[in-house]
């Protein structure tokens, strides 16, 4: 179970954490995003950072357009040290809250990756495309979505 201590916290994320943004996504490897998609982004309400003890362990960012209940979550990260912590859950409860009520939020995420599938799917997002040929390296992605 996840419990939030003191020195946890989720944030905006600021152009000083680009960084460690950059450090996290590297995880991704080739399909990583590169660090302009990340710097036009700062000031959005839906792109914040999970900070432990002033350290970046975590970040997400959503995307929307204005007067949408459309909404779609374009990256996920949690430091792979901290993976089976909580986090990626913490993350994705402030996702939800933050989207509020009557949201349409979709992602896609890798055919391979049962770990994101079965958090997604933990939330209630439910199956709704097989993106065949999705990833540069020829792997499967799937598309999924949930209505709060």
């Amino acid at each position: 179970n996840y419990n939030i201590m003191q020195n946890e916290k989720i944030r905006q994320a600021e152009p000083k954490d680009l960084s460690d943004i950059m450090r996290l996504e590297t995880q991704f490897g080739s399909d990583a995003f590169p660090a302009r998609e990340f710097k036009k982004r700062f000031g959005s309400y839906l792109f914040k950072v999970l900070e432990i003890d002033s350290a970046i362990v975590g970040y997400y960012l959503v995307l929307t357009r204005k007067n949408t209940r459309s909404f779609r979550i374009y990256s996920i990260c949690v430091d792979e040290s901290w993976h089976g912590s909580g986090y990626g859950k913490a993350l994705m409860r402030d996702i939800i809250s933050q989207c509020g009520p009557r949201a349409n939020i979709r992602l896609e995420v890798a055919w391979d990756n049962e770990i994101a599938k079965k958090l997604y799917a933990s939330f209630g997002f439910k199956y709704t495309n097989v993106l065949s040929d999705y990833y540069g390296d020829g792997r499967n992605g799937v598309q999924m979505s949930l209505t709060t």
